[in-house]
């Protein structure tokens, strides 16, 4: 079964680039530019990670990782992404059980990477990878 990727943020580019990394890589990935958005499609589809930024307009990436922890009973993995080096957004993250917390400006590269590391895909998945694709 394919893995789900929540992607929101406000960065059209970056949400484009990651939608690309993330399918390229075997996951089925849903995009929102807004945390209310984001919060709709949570409401109806629990993914398997959530990746947001922490500073959405309407609803902010810590309040979506603290619904998408309690709707998932703490299974729903989440990567958040921060403009701030900011300790105690880490702080905050981290008691909210965020597993990844990324510092921007960030890769997509490097954000794939962080998916991939909480939520990795089935072996049948990454064989069937393009060639080149590596996690």
């Amino acid at each position: 079964m394919p893995r789900t990727v929540l992607v929101a943020d406000t960065d059209p580019v970056l949400v484009g680039a990651l939608e690309f990394a993330l399918r390229r890589r075997g996951y089925q990935v849903v995009a929102a530019a807004d945390g209310n958005r984001a919060a709709d499609l949570l409401a109806r589809h629990l993914p398997d990670v959530v990746v947001a930024g922490v500073l959405l307009p309407g609803t902010s990436g810590f309040r979506l990782a603290r619904v998408a922890k309690e709707r998932s009973d703490g299974r729903a993995a989440v990567v958040l992404l921060s403009p701030l080096a900011s300790e105690a957004h880490r702080d905050y993250a981290l008691a909210l059980g965020v597993e990844g917390f990324l510092t921007r400006p960030v890769a997509a590269a490097a954000v794939a990477d962080a998916v991939e590391a909480v939520c990795p895909l089935p072996p049948e998945r990454v064989a069937a990878r393009p060639a080149g694709v590596h996690g």
